[in-house]
């Protein structure tokens, strides 16, 4: 019996060893879980629920450049710039690939203001994004009245949500993901009335259904994911010492006419407008308008070079067989840029677009507007808005030769152009 019994208790004993080896090998398999993250305009707080081992941050927008290293739960970093993109690299003090994930958040706005005319949205519409070896997390700021949020991924609808945040799976199989949320912020009843007026004087009296149609103001907030920051077996994305983005107008169809028809500008015969009759693409070279900006960024400490480029098409009016009466070019006079500030590592620029049809009503233009900032250590983001008319596109070439789509936002009827900018689309993207 007593032999019985140390048997029995040497294999209680050997099954509480193996228990406690167990939960001791799932401990060293403990991985950082992703933090809470919060802003202000000069700071940002990431905030962990349990923390095993030592964390170190790195700024990968100033060479990989420590900002913290501990064991704290919270981490707040301090003295950073207002409206700014900021990404990290937080890892753990462990050989396993699952320890490290990627951060990339903005601080508060402190002055620049979003182009909109709702109280609601005076600044800009912020976001975050965290990817690890599983995951990518978005998050964004919840908006007011803001019922539904589509999620589209590299341009293909991926997910509709009532939160103001998702989770996707990570993509092995491809270094950079472009994720898009669009929703439609409500308007204010002063907006609704500016919009009733603007059509009152075009002499259309809109009812109140398709007032409520037209009374949305889109948005877009996008972020460009570079999964190669945590996975090496992914080709690298290079240390990138250059951008060079390149924003087009076009008309898709054929053939346009103008809504506002008006035959003192545009003259008896004329009945058509040719158009550039495609669909999106980075190397068409068939547009209404194209602007380009390239940044290139130096290995010593140089101020960074940046150049703005701008081009604008003829204009072919038809006549009712869509034969050629007459062209007119617009001057492009005001399509231009400021340079806000350059340094050796930061560009920031600002960019004005108007531009129209030389036939045309004047007031009726192509508009847009955006701020572009790009860094040395590969951060780019670029805030503003655009007509909902022609078609709008926007890509991105990297100095590793890579060219990313930002975004493909479709024509969505003439009668934008000149619309109160309250119907006008704004967008923040960053990396």
């Amino acid at each position: 019996m007593h032999k019985v019994q140390t048997i029995i208790l040497s294999f209680l004993f050997i099954f509480s060893m193996s228990g406690s080896m167990m939960v001791s090998a799932e401990s060293n398999e403990i991985k950082l879980a992703p933090p809470k993250i919060e802003t202000t305009s000069n700071s940002i707080i990431m905030t962990f629920n349990e923390i095993h081992g030592v964390v170190t941050v790195e700024d990968l927008d100033q060479g990989n450049e420590i900002v913290y290293q501990g064991v704290d739960k919270e981490i707040i970093l301090n003295n950073l710039d207002p409206n700014t993109l900021y990404r990290f690299k937080i890892s753990l003090d462990s050989e396993k690939e699952e320890n490290v994930m990627y951060v990339s958040t903005e601080t508060d706005n402190n002055s620049f203001k979003a182009l909109t005319n709702s109280d609601e949205t005076e600044t800009k519409i912020k976001s975050n994004a965290i990817v690890t070896q599983e995951k990518v997390l978005l998050s964004w700021d919840n908006v007011p009245g803001v019922s539904k949020y589509t999620i589209l991924k590299n341009g293909d609808l991926l997910s509709e949500t009532q939160k103001n945040n998702f989770v996707d799976q990570i993509d092995s199989n491809q270094v950079y993901n472009t994720y898009e949320i669009q929703f439609d912020i409500p308007l204010t009843s002063s907006e609704k009335d500016e919009i009733k007026q603007f059509y009152a004087n075009k002499n259309m009296d809109l009812g109140n259904e398709e007032l409520e149609r037209l009374s949305k103001k889109p948005y877009s907030i996008i972020k460009v994911i570079d999964s190669s920051i945590l996975n090496p077996t992914l080709s690298l994305a290079a240390v990138n010492n250059s951008f060079k983005w390149t924003y087009k107008t076009f008309i898709p169809m054929d053939y346009a006419e103008d809504p506002w028809y008006n035959a003192a500008t545009w003259g008896k015969n004329i009945k058509f407008f040719k158009g550039d009759n495609r669909g999106f693409s980075s190397s068409a070279e068939t547009y209404r308008t194209k602007t380009v900006g390239d940044t290139i960024f130096y290995t010593d400490s140089t101020t960074a070079s940046e150049a703005f480029y701008k081009d604008v098409s003829t204009t072919h009016a038809l006549d009712k067989d869509k034969k050629l009466v007459s062209t007119k070019t617009d001057s492009g006079q005001h399509i231009n840029r400021i340079v806000n500030s350059k340094t050796s590592s930061k560009t920031d620029v600002t960019v004005f677009h108007k531009s129209g049809n030389p036939y045309a009503v004047s007031g009726n233009e192509i508009d847009y507007q955006m701020r572009v900032i790009t860094q040395k250590g590969g951060s780019y983001s670029f805030a503003g808005t655009h007509d909902r008319a022609p078609a709008h596109e926007l890509y991105v070439r990297l100095s590793n030769g890579t060219t990313l789509t930002i975004f493909n936002h479709p024509h969505e009827g003439f009668e934008y152009l000149g619309a109160p900018s309250t119907l006008a689309r704004n967008f923040n993207i960053s990396n």
